[in-house]
C-alpha cells in the first residue's frame, strides 16, 4: 500500500512540480483568466482561476493559457500533433515548462 501512496505523491496535485506550477500560474496571470486543463477542477481549487478542458486545437481559443501534463500524453488533452500545428502557426506560445508540465499562452487573433 505504501508503494501506491509514494505513487500518488509523485504525480498528484501536491507534488513538487504540480505546486511550482500553480505557484507560476497564480503569480503570474490574471485572476479572471481561463485556463485548459485536463483536470479542471483541481486547476480552480489550487490557482482560483477558471478552467475547462479542452480536447482539440478547435476550440483552444475559448481559454486564455494551456496547461499540459506530459506524463499523460493525450489523455483528455489536446494530442501532440494539434500542438505543433499551434506551435508552428505562432497560436501559442510557452511561458512555464518544468519536468511534468507545459503551460502556454494562448494568442488570440
Amino acid at each position: 500500500m505504501s508503494g501506491s501512496l509514494k505513487q500518488i505523491d509523485k504525480t498528484g496535485p501536491f507534488s513538487p512540480t504540480a505546486q511550482d506550477l500553480f505557484s507560476f500560474i497564480n503569480n503570474h496571470t490574471e485572476k479572471d483568466s481561463v485556463i485548459i486543463f485536463f483536470k479542471p477542477r483541481v486547476m480552480r481549487l489550487f490557482t482560483n482561476r477558471k478552467s475547462i478542458l479542452i480536447e482539440n486545437k478547435n476550440g483552444i481559443t475559448r481559454g486564455d493559457y494551456l496547461c499540459l501534463q506530459r506524463i499523460y500524453n493525450d489523455c483528455n488533452q489536446i494530442i501532440k500533433n494539434d500542438l505543433d500545428s499551434l506551435l508552428k502557426d505562432n497560436m501559442v506560445q510557452l511561458i512555464f515548462q518544468n519536468v511534468d508540465f507545459q503551460f502556454y499562452r494562448i494568442k488570440k487573433t
